[in-house]
This record gives C-alpha cells, sequence and structure tokens, in this order.
C-alpha cells in the first residue's frame, strides 16, 4: 500500500473514532419508539450497466438514478485545485416534468463536497465544460460524480476531467481510461449487484427520523459466492454524506443463508441518507476491489433502523488531583456500538492538614480564602471596582467594574475672538476635574459681495485675423487685431525636450505713427498662468519687422505661451509674426486666437471660438481670504449634445481650476455655478478661458462675487433673471469699439 493510502486510511478511522469514542461528549439518546424497515429493493441504486465510448456513458437514465463514476488523482500539495468537468448532455432524451438542468453530486475519498448544476448541451455530440473550484490535501484522492438529485432532467456522458494548481499545466484524467464506473447492472430483490461489479453503490433514504441521536442500522445481507474465499464482504458506509467506516458483513457460506450486521450511528432530524458503496481505500487500487483484494461482494435483502439507547457498564474511574477534576468514563456495553462517555464529576481538591494555605501535595497555595471589600468609586475617566483583599493570604482581585462618569462639561467660553484675518479660540472645563477642550472659531467671512454683467469685463471686443498686406513677414502671414482691442490674445503651443528655462524670441512689427513713439505692451501667460508682460519698441513703419527675446521657464514636452493684450484702449499692441525657441520657429498663423466676442445683453462668443476669454477686474476687496465666485450662464447649444461647456479659471493670472457649466437645455434658460477661491486686499483679476477647440461653450450673463461660504459647483437650478446683490463697487467697463483698423 502507498504511503498516501495509508495516511489517508488512517485518518478517516482516526475521524471516526473520535465520533463515536471521545471521551467528554455528552449523550444523545434516540426516541426508543422509532422502528422503520427499507427493503434493499427500494434503495436508490443504479439499474443499468455503464461503459466507455470514447466517452463514459450511463450517467442519462430514464429513472435510474445512481450512476456514478470516480476519477484518482495524487495531490503533490495542499491548496485549492480547478477542475473542469468535460460533458455532454442531449435534448432529445430529457425526462418530462424535470425541467432543463442537470445536476451531479461531488465526492472527495467518499465524502460529499458540492453539488454542480449546469444547463443542457442540446446533442450527444455537443460537449461543454463545468469548471468548479475543490480544496485537496497533499496526497491520493479519489473524486466521485454522482448523479443522485431526482429534480435533474438526467445525467451526462462524460469524455474527461481536468485538474490543475495554479497556473500550472492542467492533468487530464480520460473517463474510458482512468475513471472507474459501475460496469453492471443492479436489481432484484434481494438487491444483487455488488459481485464483480466494481463501484456498486446502494443507498437508503431514512425519513421522519424523529430526534438527533443514535440509532441501530441492522442490515441484512446474503454473502455466500465461494469464490470470495469465505472472505468477510466489505462496504464503505457514508452517512448524510460523510464516510464514517467500512461495514464487514461475514461470508455465510451460500447464497440461501440471511444474516444481519447491526452498526450503531448517529442520525439527525428528519431525513437521512446511508449509502454502502463497494470502495476500499485499504486495497492498493480501490478502484478495483475485486483485482488483488477482497473478492467477496454481498447481496442486500433489507435495513432496519431503531433507536439505540446506551446502556453503560460499571465505568473507570479517574480521580482528581489538586487542580483537574476528576471522573468516571463509561463504555456502552452493546457490542455494535462501544461509545465512551464522561460523566458523575468530581471537584479538584487540595489537601491543607496544617491549615497553613499551602497545598502538602503540591505545594501550592489552597487557601479558603476570606476576603475584605475595598470599593474604588469611578471618576470622570477611571471606571470604579471592588477589591478583594484575603485576610488570611497574599490572594487579591479586582472586580464589580463600573463604567466611569465621564466629564461634565460647562458651556464655551471665548478665550480669542475670530476676525476676517484670524481664527479664534473657545474652550470648556470639567465640573468634575480639571479636563479642558479647546477649538477653532473659524474666520469671519469677509462681508465684500458684488456683482458684474457679463459684458463688464476685459475681451476680444474687434476681429483678429491672419493678414499679410504689410511685406517682409516670416511664412504665409502674421496675425493683427492686437491694436485698440483689449482682450485679444494669441496661443502658441511648442514643445521642448526637458525642463528649464528658454530664450524665446517674438517676431512682430509696430508702427510708430499709431504708437506715438510709445513701446507696447502684452501679458504673457505660459500654461495658462501669468508670468509677466513684455514690451515692445515700434518700428519705422508696419512693414519694419522686429524681435523682442524673452527667458521662459518651461516644462519637459508640450507648453503654451500666450501673449494678451491687456492694455487700456488706444495703447499701442503691435502686430505678431512668430516666435522661435531652440532654433525652432512657430508661424503666428498657425497659432490659436479668438474671433470676435461681445453681444447685447449678455457676453457671447465663447461657443466654437477656441482661445475665447474674459478677464474681470474685481476692485476694493476689503479683505484677503476666501470668497464665492458664482456666475449664471446659459448653455443650450443642440451641437454641443448635452456636453458641459468647459472653462479654465484663473485668479490674478493663476490657473485654479477648469470649470465645468452643464447644459440648461436652452439659451434662455440659465443656471447658477459657485466655485470658491482665495483673493487679495484690494483688486483682484478673474479671468475665464476656454482652453479646447470642442463645440460647446455659454453665454455669461453675470458674475458676482460674495464673502459668504457656499457650496461649489453647478446648483442644478434655472434663472429667469439675474438678481442684483448688494454693495457697488468700481468695475471694469467695457470700451466701446471705435471701429476697424488697419494696420
Amino acid at each position: 500500500m502507498k504511503k498516501a493510502q495509508k495516511v489517508l486510511s488512517y485518518a478517516l478511522m482516526l475521524v471516526m473514532l473520535l465520533a463515536i469514542a471521545a471521551p467528554g461528549l455528552s449523550v444523545a439518546h434516540a426516541d426508543e419508539t422509532f422502528n422503520v424497515t427499507i427493503n434493499a429493493a427500494d434503495a436508490f441504486y443504479m439499474p443499468y450497466g455503464m461503459g466507455p465510448d470514447g466517452t463514459v456513458v450511463g450517467l442519462y437514465a430514464a429513472g435510474g438514478y445512481g450512476a456514478h463514476i470516480t476519477f484518482p488523482y495524487e495531490a503533490t500539495e495542499a491548496g485549492t485545485y480547478t477542475l473542469t468537468l468535460r460533458q455532454a448532455f442531449g435534448a432529445a432524451q430529457l425526462i418530462p416534468g424535470k425541467g432543463e438542468t442537470v445536476y451531479l453530486s461531488v465526492y472527495d475519498n467518499g465524502n460529499f463536497v458540492k453539488e454542480l448544476s449546469f444547463p443542457i448541451t442540446g446533442d450527444w455530440g455537443t460537449f461543454a465544460d463545468v469548471p468548479f473550484d475543490l480544496n485537496l490535501t497533499a496526497g491520493k484522492h479519489y473524486i466521485t460524480f454522482w448523479h443522485e438529485n431526482t429534480n435533474s432532467c438526467g445525467g451526462p456522458n462524460i469524455d474527461y476531467l481536468d485538474v490543475k494548481l495554479g497556473n500550472a499545466d492542467a492533468t487530464r484524467l480520460q473517463a474510458e481510461e482512468v475513471g472507474a464506473y459501475q460496469n453492471g447492472g443492479m436489481g432484484g430483490q434481494p438487491l444483487g449487484g455488488f459481485y464483480s461489479n466494481r463501484l456498486a453503490a446502494a443507498m437508503f433514504t431514512i425519513e421522519n427520523v424523529p430526534a438527533d441521536g443514535y440509532y441501530a442500522l441492522a442490515l441484512t445481507f446474503q454473502n455466500g459466492n465461494p469464490e470470495a474465499g469465505g472472505n468477510d464482504a466489505k462496504l464503505a458506509m457514508i452517512v448524510n454524506g460523510v464516510y464514517v467506516k467500512d461495514t464487514l458483513l461475514p461470508d455465510q457460506d451460500n447464497w440461501g443463508i440471511e444474516a444481519t450486521q447491526t452498526e450503531i450511528v448517529y442520525l439527525k432530524a428528519g431525513t437521512n441518507t446511508v449509502r454502502y458503496w463497494r470502495f476500499d481505500m485499504t486495497l492498493p487500487n480501490p478502484l478495483r476491489p475485486d483485482d488483488g483484494g477482497n473478492q467477496a461482494a454481498p447481496n442486500l435483502v433489507s435495513l432496519n433502523v431503531t433507536a439505540h439507547v446506551h446502556t453503560k457498564d460499571e465505568g473507570v474511574v479517574t480521580p482528581p488531583t489538586c487542580e483537574d477534576k476528576g471522573f468516571t468514563t463509561y463504555t456502552c456495553t452493546d457490542p455494535a456500538c462501544g461509545y465512551k462517555w464522561d460523566a458523575d464529576e468530581v471537584p479538584a481538591v487540595h489537601k491543607d492538614e496544617d491549615s497553613n494555605g499551602i497545598c502538602d501535595i503540591c505545594q501550592k497555595e489552597c487557601c479558603e480564602h476570606d476576603y475584605q471589600i475595598t470599593v474604588t468609586p469611578p471618576t470622570c475617566k477611571d471606571k470604579g471596582f471592588t477589591t478583594y483583599t484575603c485576610t488570611k493570604c497574599s490572594d487579591s482581585y479586582d472586580g464589580n467594574f463600573v463604567d466611569a462618569n465621564g466629564h461634565t462639561m460647562g458651556d464655551w467660553a471665548v478665550v480669542k475672538p475670530a476676525t476676517t484675518g484670524v481664527a479664534g479660540e473657545e474652550k470648556r472645563e470639567c465640573a468634575d476635574c480639571d479636563y479642558v477642550e479647546t477649538r477653532e472659531i473659524p474666520k469671519k467671512a469677509p462681508s465684500f459681495k458684488v456683482t458684474l454683467g457679463g459684458l463688464e469685463g476685459l475681451f476680444n471686443a474687434n476681429q483678429m485675423s491672419i493678414d499679410a498686406s504689410h511685406a517682409g513677414f516670416s511664412g504665409t502671414g502674421f496675425v493683427a487685431g492686437f491694436y485698440c482691442n483689449p482682450g485679444a490674445h494669441i496661443t502658441f503651443t511648442v514643445t521642448v525636450p526637458a525642463a528649464g528655462e528658454y530664450d524665446v524670441i517674438l517676431g512682430y512689427a509696430m508702427g510708430t505713427n499709431e504708437a506715438k513713439g510709445n513701446p507696447g505692451t502684452l501679458a504673457i501667460y505660459v500654461n495658462r498662468n501669468k508670468v509677466g508682460s513684455t514690451t515692445f519698441e515700434p518700428g519705422a513703419n508696419w512693414s519694419t519687422y522686429l524681435e523682442k527675446s524673452e527667458k521662459l521657464t518651461l516644462k519637459a514636452g508640450e507648453n503654451t505661451i500666450t501673449y494678451w493684450a491687456e492694455n487700456a484702449f488706444g495703447d499701442p499692441a503691435p502686430n505678431i509674426d512668430y516666435i522661435e525657441i531652440g532654433g525652432t520657429r512657430y508661424e503666428a498663423e498657425d497659432a490659436v486666437f479668438p474671433n470676435h466676442m461681445g453681444g447685447a445683453e449678455q457676453l457671447e462668443g465663447f461657443y466654437s471660438n477656441p482661445e475665447a476669454a474674459v478677464q474681470y477686474t474685481i476692485s476694493n476687496v476689503t479683505t484677503a481670504g476666501k470668497y464665492v465666485i458664482t456666475l449664471i450662464y446659459a448653455n443650450g447649444n443642440p451641437e454641443a449634445e448635452d456636453q458641459p461647456a468647459k472653462l479654465a479659471l484663473l485668479v490674478n493670472g493663476k490657473h485654479v481650476r477648469d470649470l465645468s457649466l452643464a447644459c440648461t437645455g436652452t439659451w434662455g434658460d440659465y443656471r447658477t455655478y459657485t466655485v470658491e477661491v482665495e483673493l487679495e486686499k484690494g483688486d483682484n483679476n478673474i479671468t475665464l478661458w476656454k482652453v479646447d477647440t470642442a463645440k460647446q461653450g455659454a453665454n455669461l450673463k453675470s458674475i458676482s462675487v460674495d464673502g459668504a461660504s457656499a457650496n461649489t459647483g453647478d446648483e442644478s437650478m434655472l434663472l429667469a433673471a439675474v438678481v442684483a446683490m448688494g454693495l457697488s463697487v468700481a468695475a471694469i467697463v467695457l470700451l466701446k469699439k471705435k471701429g476697424e483698423m488697419s494696420v
């Protein structure tokens, strides 16, 4: 016998012995009136034989449940294995009234593991995989698939079983080569078919068991085949899907003699199953019990089930010690039972003849304590308890714990009042101890409020365009429209190999007539953040092209560089020809700039207008701190396909966050959007900038600034008009368009 088989056999025997002979288990008595006999011919068995046909066929039977097949597999290590059963079930032979689901029970070494359910494949030539997981110990395993659910529409033909652990290759077990199965039919009265029928099995269903407890199972059988050589027949007993023991059925010399073998087993109240299976784990090959092993096999006549009440013997006394209790171990006198249990406990006892509190045997303290009680009351934070101290010895312990009282806190008192610039502090004290709690008083919200109309900002009111009317330019033209056009801007997208400081050369032209000898000024933004401004000296005329160099810090990869006219109306500004970085020239006619923006009652022009932007100056902010900006807008263009309008928000030239203004349905419906920002004392610039080319954009009705806190985001509340706010402050008034000027 292989070592793995021996270990598994001993383990199964140990489980059985623990179940029937472990000291200390309580005695469960069955209902003594229960008595039922089940004829073997009424048991659950396979009436037809099974056989190979490329696949193993025979699990399907029109009413012939009980077919089963067993695959051997030796696991090299313990773990969760993935098993895949390859099977086919043809729809043409469905059992009437059973639906279209196939059920197979899975057993591992005689123990029920799980039930598989899977649909039919539709044809006996169509195979499908049924995967499932199974926890296996290291060593030999016999994995059985049993057609035993009477609700099943039938049983499949089985091709093979794949077994694998983790990412290892699967072991394929071909059903017709390694699988063992019941190769002959069973039936008759008495129930025959065990002899020369490997893995034959019969299952008795015991119904209406009245109570949990021990019951006597008296199996009436015949065992008289001379080829058995006088050997007892051996069948594995499985009770409620758990292997219990091997049942030995003694040889009776001829088939005409009936005998009875009684086993005592534990049954639960209700329905129980008892299976007798020709499966012998003690053999070198349990799947072939008639090859080199015991060839004896019985016929089964009936199974009688009666209640069993343990009758105890005189018992074996275990006397008490100084520290361990004593007890008596009784054994049931019924030779078919042998159940053992402990009863009649005797407490542990010390011997102290000189009454000094020390045991004469174990030399440990054994005082009969006389405790003095000391009560420690609870405090605000500590539990109360009672201390018990023996007046005869040193034994002492705490008990009767009482929860802490908790603090009795007074009212909050202001220690330092809050201002708009500094947080305050307040505290409160416990009335019963020195515990003190402090907490911060938030800064007071600034009281500043202002509302500006959408058109009261700085934006590209005039048309910007690509022009080629002044010779001498680089590329195919230049971009005009900065002169007398506050808010005009152009954005170049450049790429550099590494982060660092770069010389950026701007090619431009600016005539002396309009400049009146004064330099022009443009603000510079890098990646939507303002980094400063640059000035441009005028040339002789608009056909005189000059260069101006600035050192700009860029990140590795793609960057945006924007030149923005933030000067007052009428101040000089150039035409822009190109920028050049590290020898790479970026032509202005290839850059991005906004088209005309404006409107009658609201600021329009964000829709389908890349780089559209507006800048508001919030004047005379009274206190630096957090403020809430509220936009009232409409976003209703159907071409936007319900997409939000996206704008970058800059505060004082710093990109703070991106806003997402949800669709309002139509251009006549308005919605509010709020966002919290940090403002400085005095004047602040708020810029809203479209930084993508998507077909979306919002019309801006108004922008408000308030010192009160609020939830940020789109409030999803449609407005019909702008609500005026309290304080009025100075605002930049849109400068009227003076007319187009060709430069």
